[in-house]
């Protein structure tokens, strides 16, 4: 209708009303006047002179059908009016014909929580029903969604009044333009302000970026494969930065608030493996259901069960909720896009996109996967089978090609699957094929990461870019499909060429979290190694999820007086006393070489020591023991610890504290035995002399079945620095046979760690078990293996026994002594288990073995050589099948004088009890005539003559060699194991 004066309508009688306020003229031109003081809503029909009243009683009150002081009024097509009724501080809608009303927003208090509107003046409804309210006093503007429960501040939100271009004071009424620009009147400002449509609040991130802005050709890895077990593709990121990820195998979705490193919420549910995820406003979730084809569910906000919301005929690519609350569905099998309206209890799907047939065509789509929707209602689709981006704008069926197909300056893509916008209109795309991320804008493009387009696991380097989405501040996520990894890529630079700076200690968190780890092996907080030892520390270097990528590193030695240059590779070797006694702090820094400005580095402090002192609490460096319940225990350190550089232990230097705890899959705490709070041992305990080097443990302390743990720390008196740690774990059981002990016959090839001894798994080793007393009994022994297995249900660790044993692996399987060919056993740790049989019953022992690589250049320090040969007569006839062990020496210099047509092979054994095989058939061995002549003298008389041997070539090689060993040379080894004849001088 026209407001130009025609066609008038005069209305009579309105005196007597009350102060009309406001008015509202429909398509049919009949007139709603809201009276305050008669507190009601009147109709004037065309050519009518009288009002009717359809709303409201003639007193005022806050029941349904009253009002209290009506204000601002808007009426729909259907007829139905929203009146602001002010001083109930609420919004109430009246169906046509309707006796009352009901409250549609506000709780009728007044206040300034966005549940509450403030002395209500204006109300207006768009074509969505979402309701736009002035509040006099709140004195801001208010949006509120269909049936929400409260609004969202659109205008003049900071809470204060004031004359400011974005404060308002007691605004009255308000109008929108064409363009959705926004007009309010201002009752106490005397002036009407005009607001601008930029944006909706959305609940994802379109932050300002426009041409210059750039971002590191790095990622870091924000989310990998040891947390989601599924491809990862479906996640969301929010306006608050929390991070949605969708983990199909293990149906639940992930979430992350505030940048942490672990997910701080799951939810439960059945996932689409391809769905996508939408988060709105309010926190509601929307996803597919992986149950029903096409089923749609939402989590409400901090639900943790789901609802369902819809169905649609396919399964959908890509979910989308725009500020109309329209929810969008990419059927990526029927080549189109369709919408539901959740303000519609129908939803009913309407298609907006696509033909329902795969084709080129401007209407048409193919494989439509990753859609977006600007605040203008243009959609748009990252074609699958098109190689485009197509957008379609509002109500228009045929679309526009805005990249792909040579647009824009030749740009071609290979079957993307998504596409956002930022708040600039540049489009960021997952060009999924070519392993790139592509943005698009002013006519132009340009490539922000996997430019290579080359598919990879490097930080520079994605593997089907599958999604993607933008931070609060520009950052740039992307779901590295088959890398099944998250990768963010910072931003650099804004407009003005500067960094951005919000969020900057966070985003420096999380940089720090994503840089290379470098573990150092040996590892702990201070390392100690003897002034003539030569060491090796080396690292292992884990690049975020485990990928693999070139890198360079740098060793440097802090407080070094004599050797300050740096080495250039992960493992360090520093020869002996080349350090003084004293602190060093040794740090290794490891740089990307992709990307330089991603560098870690890691320190590991080492002492040069004098002594080295091997601490045993009992006899035999036994670390597992059974004790007979009801008898005494007796913990020795003093007694049965050694310096390994002195001939004899002085137990009167060092002060000693004794530590215990039970053992157990949950280890408690180590308690010292003087603590009054100690709850370890239940009775007596006492010191066997006044130095505290021993200590007895009365029976009645300990529990039977129970396993316990003791540790003791010695502190050397004189230097506070040296100290050393001893640990037994011991088993209270009746003990009703005598105690078995077992031993590996080469004690240098089981070295100590804790309860455990390492040996190498590519070298054969041998046990050896005895009886200590009443073995007189003994009627038969076996030996059982078995390995260790971690129980998932409770992280706990378990035994398992390991069948069948081969006896071409494993050798006097019923005897005292088991030898165990090499690269038998696989796994890390195993347990060897050896049962006596007596007539009163058994008896049995363990002996925990961790299996470890054997050295190689720049690992660990060298502890001993041996050297092995086969000896053949001069028709090279073998004389034993297997290498016979001749030296063995803590030298890394050896002389050794052997029969000439021997094949020799060094076995090199570091500090940590692994071994490495050099084979030196290479070697010629020179005649000697006085040794040959013993070495072959007749087999029936060399077995008697092992003495004499070993005698004559320890004469031989004095001086020069450590340690001797001496087998026969025609004897089977498994017989000499069995039957303890090899001989051992030193």
């Amino acid at each position: 209708m026209r407001l130009d004066g025609s066609n008038l309508t005069v209305a009579y009688n309105t005196t007597s009303l009350g102060q009309p306020l406001y008015l509202y003229v429909d398509s049919y031109e009949n007139i709603y006047v809201t009276f305050r003081g008669n507190h009601g809503v009147f109709v004037f029909r065309p050519n009518s002179t009288n009002g009717t009243r359809i709303a409201g009683s003639r007193t005022a009150g806050s029941a349904n059908e009253q009002f209290n002081w009506p204000y601002g009024i808007f009426v729909s097509d259907n007829g139905t009016i929203y009146v602001a009724d002010h001083s109930n501080n609420q919004i109430m809608k009246w169906l046509a014909g309707a006796s009352s009303g009901i409250r549609v927003a506000g709780d009728g208090t007044s206040g300034y929580s966005l549940t509450q509107v403030n002395s209500p003046t204006d109300v207006i409804v768009d074509e969505d029903e979402f309701m736009y309210i002035t509040e006099a006093i709140g004195s801001r503007i208010t949006r509120w969604a269909p049936h929400s429960s409260y609004g969202t501040c659109i205008v003049a939100c900071s809470g204060t009044t004031g004359t400011g271009p974005n404060q308002l004071h007691q605004p009255h009424s308000l109008a929108f333009d064409s363009f959705g620009s926004l007009y309010v009147s201002e009752w106490l400002n005397n002036r009407v302000q005009k607001f601008e449509l930029l944006n909706y609040p959305v609940p994802y991130n379109q932050p300002n970026l426009d041409s210059n802005a750039t971002w590191s050709q790095c990622g870091v890895t924000f989310i990998d494969k040891t947390t989601s077990r599924s491809f990862v593709r479906g996640f969301f990121i929010d306006s608050n930065d929390t991070l949605y990820l969708v983990d199909y195998v293990s149906s639940r979705i992930l979430i992350w608030h505030d940048h942490t490193t672990y997910p701080s919420r799951e939810l439960s549910a059945t996932l689409f493996e391809y769905t996508g995820l939408f988060v709105t406003l309010i926190g509601d979730i929307f996803f597919q259901n992986g149950i029903q084809t096409g089923r749609i569910d939402k989590f409400s906000s901090n639900s943790n069960t789901s609802q369902f919301v819809t169905m649609f005929s396919g399964n959908c690519y890509s979910l989308f909720v725009d500020i109309r609350n329209t929810l969008y569905c990419s059927l990526h099998g029927e080549h189109r896009v369709v919408t539901a309206s959740l303000s519609d209890n129908n939803r009913s799907a309407v298609t907006i996109a696509g033909t329902s047939s795969a084709g080129p065509q401007s209407d048409q789509l193919w494989y439509p996967w990753g859609i977006f929707v600007d605040i203008g209602f243009s959609l748009y689709v990252a074609e699958h089978g098109n190689d485009r981006i197509q957008l379609f704008r509002r109500g228009e069926r045929s679309g526009t090609t805005v990249a792909g197909k040579n647009i824009p300056n030749g740009l071609l893509l290979k079957n993307p699957t998504d596409v956002v916008l930022d708040g600039n209109g540049f489009l960021y795309i997952a060009d999924n094929k070519n392993n790139r991320i592509i943005r698009v804008g002013d006519g132009d493009f340009e490539c922000i990461t996997g430019c290579a387009k080359i598919g990879g696991s490097a930080s520079n380097q994605l593997n089907l870019a599958y999604s993607l989405r933008l931070d609060s501040v520009g950052n740039l996520y992307v779901a590295d499909e088959a890398n099944r990894r998250v990768q963010r890529f910072r931003i650099e630079s804004s407009s003005d060429g500067s960094a951005p700076n919000s969020l900057l200690n966070i985003l420096i968190s999380f940089e720090e979290r994503n840089l290379p780890t470098i573990k150092f092996i040996p590892s702990g907080e201070r390392l100690r190694f003897r002034h003539n030892q030569g060491f090796h520390i080396s690292s292992k270097i884990d690049l975020q999820d485990g990928l693999s990528e070139p890198f360079s590193s740098r060793w440097w030695i802090l407080n070094c007086s004599s050797i300050c240059s740096n080495q250039t590779n992960t493992n360090l070797h520093v020869p002996s006393r080349s350090l003084s006694y004293g602190l060093y702090r040794f740090k290794l820094t490891v740089t990307l070489t992709n990307c330089p400005t991603i560098e870690s580095s890691s320190f590991i402090d080492i002492e040069i020591t004098p002594p080295n002192i091997i601490t045993n609490l009992v006899s035999y460096e036994t670390r597992i023991a059974r004790h007979n319940y009801g008898e005494n225990l007796i913990l020795n350190p003093g007694k049965y610890s050694y310096d390994q550089n002195s001939v004899q232990f002085n137990q009167y230097d060092w002060y000693y504290e004794y530590y215990c705890r039970i053992y157990s899959s949950n280890l408690q705490e180590f308690e010292t035995f003087e603590s009054a709070n100690q709850a370890c041992l239940l009775g007596e305990w006492i010191y066997n002399d006044a130095n505290q080097s021993s200590v007895t443990i009365f029976h009645n302390a300990l529990q039977l079945n129970q396993t316990y743990q003791f540790m003791v720390q010695m502190l050397h008196r004189r230097n506070f620095s040296l100290q050393s740690f001893g640990y037994l774990i011991v088993q209270v059981e009746n003990l009703q046979s005598p105690v078995i002990i077992i031993q590996c016959l080469i004690t240098t090839m089981c070295a100590l760690n804790d309860e455990f001894y390492y040996v190498n798994r590519h070298t054969q080793f041998s046990l050896s078990s005895f009886c200590l007393n009443n073995c007189s009994q003994a009627m038969n022994s076996t030996w059982n293996v078995y390995r260790r297995t971690m129980n998932t249900s409770n992280t706990t660790t378990q035994w398992d026994l390991f069948t069948p044993l081969s006896t071409s692996s494993f050798f006097g399987i019923n005897t005292t002594n088991l030898l165990v060919m090499k690269d038998v056993l696989i796994d890390q740790y195993w347990r060897f288990e050896v049962i006596y049989g007596f007539q009163s019953g058994i008896s049995r022992s363990t002996f925990d073995v961790e299996f470890n690589d054997g050295p190689r250049d720049g690992f660990y320090g060298i502890k001993e050589i041996s050297i092995y040969g086969k000896v053949f007569s001069s028709g090279r006839k073998i004389y034993s099948q297997r290498q016979l062990l001749l030296t063995s020496s803590t030298n890394s210099v050896i002389s050794l004088r052997l029969p000439t047509n021997t094949d020799l092979l060094a076995q090199i054994r570091d500090t940590f009890g692994c071994v490495t095989e050099v084979d030196l058939t290479s070697v010629t061995i020179t005649s000697n005539s006085s040794l040959i002549g013993v070495l072959f003298e007749e087999k029936s008389n060399i077995e008697s003559n092992i003495i004499l041997l070993s005698e004559l070539l320890n004469e031989i090689s004095r001086n020069i060699v450590d340690e001797i060993f001496v087998t026969p040379f025609h004897s089977d080894l498994s017989n000499l194991m069995k039957n303890q004849s090899t001989c051992k001088h030193s």
